[in-house]
């Protein structure tokens, strides 16, 4: 991790040698996007996995440390603190820099969390931490440490469906979904697996089965993650949360929220990405 991100080791280094403490921190790597301030996964997803990036990729996607916790300080934890205990002493190790930032909060009587969330939904966030002020740090999940998180929607045509495993098995694993482009031609927009009833698995399932179709309707190039599918007419429209459009166009975190009867599949387009 260290040579993958460069300059946000330097940034460590320089900020422990201001404080002249030694520390662990929590945080959160991200690409901020240019145009909008809030962290681009898609950005993010072109630094991963780069073990040497070269310093024009550092400077044409910079990573940034978003830091909002700490739990040892020269060598004593401080995870039995409280929460503002612990912020107060993050603040005072004095990390900021252009690669490091300590972000803001908020309690619940500066702002209405609702009016929080709703302008994090407008600038196209992802959504909200809330920590309990009287909370210790502790691992894992807590109801002391809770994520909203924003979701987005649109439509998906339902064009084939994977296998499914386990309980599953007799059903499906995740639809395979598309949409039309401008050009009225189907495109991929991505697999959704979560959100079902077991009953509506079953009906969905019974459904596919008497509209199944030898060939794909995305046309004779086929993704090679969707070589074992088994297709179906594009006639179904479902209806589809998710956090963000990928820039190669694929919903991230889908989820199923139910079947569409209102909507004709041509009405269905690419959703636009979110970057």
């Amino acid at each position: 991790m260290s040579t993958s991100f460069p300059e946000v080791i330097d940034g460590l280094l320089s900020a422990a040698a201001r404080s002249g403490h030694e520390f662990v921190v929590d945080g959160e790597l991200v690409v901020l996007s240019p145009a909008t301030g809030i962290p681009d996964f898609a950005a993010l997803a072109r630094r991963l996995h780069r073990p040497r990036p070269s310093a024009q990729l550092q400077q044409e996607l910079p990573v940034t440390y978003i830091i909002f916790d700490v739990t040892e300080i020269d060598g004593m934890p401080v995870t039995g603190r409280t929460y503002v205990e612990r912020r107060q002493l993050l603040g005072n190790l004095g990390l900021e820099s252009p690669r490091l930032q300590i972000p803001p909060f908020w309690t619940s009587d500066d702002v209405d969390p609702e009016q929080l969330l709703a302008a994090i939904e407008e600038k196209g966030g992802e959504g909200l931490l809330s920590k309990r002020l009287s909370s210790s740090y502790t691992p894992g999940r807590s109801r002391s440490w809770i994520k909203t998180v924003v979701r987005l929607q649109t439509e998906g045509i339902v064009i084939g469906h994977l296998a499914g495993r386990g309980p599953h098995a007799t059903t499906f694993g995740s639809l395979i979904l598309g949409a039309y482009t401008e050009q009225r031609t189907m495109r991929w927009i991505g697999c959704v697996g979560t959100g079902f009833t077991n009953a509506a698995r079953r009906e969905i399932r019974s459904a596919l089965d008497q509209i199944t179709q030898p060939g794909s309707p995305l046309g004779p190039t086929v993704p090679r993650e969707l070589i074992t599918a088994t297709w179906v007419h594009p006639v179904l429209v479902a209806s589809i949360e998710y956090r963000e459009v990928t820039a190669s166009g694929i919903l991230r975190h889908p989820s199923f929220r139910g079947i569409r009867t209102d909507i004709e599949p041509s009405q269905v387009k690419v959703p636009e990405p979110d970057w």
